[in-house]
C-alpha cells in the first residue's frame, strides 16, 4: 500500500507543471551597532528593483533587495522603510570573480535614501553556482550609507549609518533591459 501511494505522488508531481521560483535568502549583520536581519525577496508593487540576476556586456548584474522584518532595525513605519538594495556585477572566472561596480542603499521611508558609493563599500563574494536561471550566492558586505552617498572616503559621521554583515541568497534570472 506504501509502495502504490509512493508511486502515485511521484507520478502526480512528475506531471505537474514546474512553478517559478521566487528569489529568496537573507542579508544578516549590524546597522551601526544594532543587530539587524533582512529577508531577500522581490517586493510587488514598491518603488524598489527585483532581487535577481542577469548578463550583461560587462559581466552578471547582481541585485539583492532586503526587506527588514517587523523588529529589526527600527522597522515600525512604512513597509520600505530600511530597505537594503544591494547591487554589484561579477566579472571573471568562476574561480576568481571580481566584483566590480558595487551600490549599497538604504531606504529610509522619510526622503531621500541612504546611498553608498564604492569607495564606502567593501564587498566579497564568497560563493557562487550558476544552474539554469537560477544563482546561488553567498558573501560580506561592509557599506557606510550617507545622504546622497559621499564620494570620498567615510570612517565617522553623524549622519551616516554603517551596515556589515553577510547574505545568502538564490536569484533567479530577471529580464534583460533594453
Amino acid at each position: 500500500m506504501m509502495t502504490r501511494l509512493l508511486g502515485t505522488a511521484a507520478a502526480l508531481a512528475l506531471a505537474l507543471p514546474a512553478v517559478a521560483q521566487d528569489s529568496a535568502g537573507t542579508i544578516t549583520g549590524r546597522y551601526n551597532a544594532d543587530e539587524a536581519v533582512w529577508t531577500v525577496g522581490s517586493p510587488e508593487g514598491a518603488d524598489l528593483p527585483a532581487s535577481g540576476w542577469r548578463e550583461t556586456e560587462d559581466g552578471i548584474e547582481v541585485t539583492l533587495v532586503g526587506l527588514p522584518g517587523p523588529a529589526e532595525v527600527g522597522r515600525d513605519d512604512g513597509p520600505y522603510e530600511n530597505a537594503l538594495v544591494v547591487t554589484f556585477t561579477l566579472d571573471g572566472q568562476p574561480q576568481e570573480l571580481a566584483v566590480r561596480e558595487p551600490s549599497v542603499m538604504l531606504g529610509t521611508g522619510e526622503g531621500p535614501a541612504l546611498l553608498a558609493q564604492p569607495v564606502n563599500i567593501d564587498l566579497s563574494v564568497t560563493a557562487v553556482e550558476l544552474t539554469g536561471d537560477d544563482m546561488a550566492i553567498a558573501g560580506d558586505l561592509v557599506a557606510t550609507v550617507t545622504p546622497g552617498g559621499r564620494g570620498n572616503l567615510t570612517i565617522r559621521s553623524d549622519d551616516a549609518v554603517l551596515i556589515d554583515g553577510n547574505f545568502q541568497a538564490t536569484l533567479v534570472r530577471t529580464e534583460s533591459e533594453g
